[in-house]
């Protein structure tokens, strides 16, 4: 959705609110079924965000607040509070001198045990409308072995509305740009109570 000025919140919960029945804009679940699909794009990044338990606990209190979704790029807009599944959540952001409003819907939670790690967060794939086609997950891993944290997102996504696919270059930086702030957002998240110096973020 794009418009010449900023969405008040009433508009988008509106929208939030006409999607709670709607499919996804897209087939199938990569990020589940581990298979690639033809013309979406995949990025992973993955870094080091702090160490120990405790730290943990309050990387899993960020996600909770939503603190991955920078605010000086983004507001997201839940339509439930809590990160559950079938919750829907509208991101709003501002570029190219219009503002944007998309949904997308929580299809998956993780918070378990695998193989000595412990894992914390949820993906969700976009709704219809949205300018882009596809999924994320946004992950928070603690290695009971090393006690490691490290924060990762995983994309697999495609234009969707003209304009995107038109300024498709330019899109893929706004992607980009996001998942560095977001990184950011965690790291300080967790590494402010400790005056921890954040690890700095890989290049993509």
């Amino acid at each position: 959705m794009f418009q010449l000025t900023r969405p008040n919140r009433e508009t988008v919960q509106g929208l939030l609110h006409s999607f709670q029945n709607s499919g996804f804009n897209y087939d199938g679940h990569p990020l589940l079924s581990r298979e690639d699909m033809p013309g979406f794009r995949h990025d992973h990044v993955k870094v080091e965000v702090g160490a120990g338990e405790q730290n943990f606990r309050t990387g899993q209190a960020a996600f909770q607040e939503w603190k991955m979704f920078p605010p000086e790029m983004v507001d997201l807009i839940p339509l439930h509070e809590g990160m559950e599944v079938g919750n829907i959540v509208a991101i709003v952001a501002r570029g190219g001198g219009l503002w944007t409003y998309n949904a997308c819907r929580i299809f998956e939670v993780i918070d378990d045990e695998v193989d000595g790690e412990r894992q914390f967060g949820f993906s969700y794939a976009t709704l219809p409308g949205h300018v882009a086609c596809g999924e994320e997950r946004f992950l928070l891993r603690y290695n009971l072995s090393s006690g490691k944290i490290s924060y990762e997102i995983e994309v697999y996504s495609r234009p969707h509305h003209l304009f995107a696919r038109l300024a498709a270059p330019y899109f893929r930086s706004v992607q980009k740009r996001f998942r560095r702030l977001s990184v950011e957002a965690i790291q300080r998240a967790i590494q402010t109570e400790n005056q921890v110096p954040p690890s700095p973020v890989p290049a993509e």
